[in-house]
């Protein structure tokens, strides 16, 4: 089963699509069919956002693990979302090799992916920034946003999910 088959979370009744079931999604089928665990970081109350922001988060966020699978040497990744008032950010990290963004910048085109210049275009396709912070032996963190979003809206989350270890939320049980 291709790792990229969470895509189809992202092609239901936009009405019906909400952020972290859409995140949880992806990372439980990233994890099925890559054996690399994933854990999910979140506030308690799930942002609202347009169905375009979801649909660009969660391609964000897939491509970023597929990076992790394919170049980190990983034990672990981890999505983090955070929330203010008006923006939200996605981190997206790992513990593997790390890498030198500035050399990797510099390879010809023929010889780099497109991963990294997707996740940038999709960033600023709602508003938002990509940042790389990474160094070789020291792992990756992808900043995707913060993407602003002035209609944000809470909404609470009933259960909480833990990857693994513990979720530092006061609201989680």
């Amino acid at each position: 089963m291709p790792i990229f088959a969470g895509r189809y979370a992202l092609r239901d009744d936009p009405t019906q699509i909400h952020l972290y079931p859409v995140i949880t999604s992806i990372i439980e089928r990233f994890q099925h069919n890559t054996g690399l665990a994933v854990e999910f970081r979140r506030p308690v109350a799930e942002p609202a956002l347009p169905f375009d922001a979801l649909r660009h988060l969660g391609y964000i966020i897939e491509e970023a693990l597929i990076n992790i699978w394919k170049h980190a040497r990983a034990n672990r990744g981890w999505v983090e979302v955070t929330q203010s008032d008006d923006a939200i950010q996605v981190v997206i990290g790992d513990d593997g090799i790390g890498f030198d963004p500035v050399t990797v910048a510099a390879w010809p085109a023929g010889s780099r992916g497109w991963g990294l210049q997707n996740i940038a275009e999709r960033a600023v396709q709602m508003g938002g920034v990509s940042t790389i912070h990474a160094a070789p032996g020291q792992g990756t963190r992808r900043l995707p946003c913060p993407c602003p979003w002035p209609t944000v809206r809470r909404r609470p989350v009933t259960r909480c999910w833990r990857m693994y270890g513990t979720y530092s939320g006061s609201d989680c049980g």
